[in-house]
């Protein structure tokens, strides 16, 4: 998402700040093509074309503030960095992350974050992902030694059953649930490992701390109360 400093123009003209107009003619060009697309090719032409503007306004604005802040605009590690395998879905993200006012680096293009890494030297602090759930050709053999499984290394094809976490169902279990959907049916709970505390004791334990907690939010609450009836909210 770098660019050259000032080396573009924003659409106006250098001189008395007027637009140039480029808008208007894209526009038109979009109106011509309406009678000529599919509806649903249309919608990601015209959509581009309404957050064309806003996008170049957001970027336009987080990069002086990267300036203000004595920050470098080019580096990007400034900005978020995503990437999306579906061109579709890729624009869509763009948009919903721009009119978010989120700063985003999606890579040159729509890739394959598993085959084609277009952050290979980023280090992240967290990382939020979609794996390849249920897809059993997902190429996992081919990467059997990269290095970004430093917890484990997934299964090759399909991913199993984990459970609390997720489950393959059955036409034959959901029918049996009524066809009802909700997640809890299906994955069940994760087991835990036994820790020798009986459970009446472990439940009296856990009585008493839910008491104290209890209390302690009752006071709480009356202190709430008196500080809003002093400043002239109480009720």
């Amino acid at each position: 998402m770098a660019r050259p400093a000032k080396s573009r123009s924003n659409g106006r003209n250098g001189n008395n700040g007027a637009t140039l107009g480029f808008e208007q003619t894209l526009w038109q060009a979009a109106d011509k093509l309406r009678n000529n697309m599919d509806a649903a090719e249309y919608k990601h032409v015209v959509l581009g074309l309404i957050f064309l503007k806003y996008i170049s306004d957001a970027f336009e604005e987080k990069h002086a503030a990267l300036v203000a802040q004595g920050a470098d605009p080019e580096d990007p590690d400034e900005y978020r960095a995503e990437q999306e395998s579906n061109p579709t879905t890729r624009r869509l993200a763009k948009m919903n992350l721009a009119i978010r006012g989120i700063d985003a680096n999606l890579g040159s293009e729509h890739a394959d974050s598993f085959h084609r890494d277009l952050h290979k030297v980023l280090k992240a602090d967290f990382v939020m992902a979609n794996p390849p759930f249920n897809m059993s050709d997902w190429g996992g053999e081919r990467l059997r030694d990269d290095a970004r499984w430093k917890y484990g290394v997934p299964p090759a094809r399909d991913y199993k059953d984990v459970p609390g976490f997720c489950k393959s169902a059955t036409t034959e279990e959901i029918a049996a649930h009524g066809h009802v959907l909700t997640p809890g049916r299906y994955v069940g709970a994760e087991a835990v490992e036994d820790d020798g505390e009986p459970f009446d004791e472990k439940m009296r334990r856990l009585v008493r701390h839910a008491w104290r907690e209890m209390a302690q939010g009752r006071k709480l609450e009356e202190t709430i109360r008196k500080n809003l009836k002093a400043l002239g909210y109480g009720l």
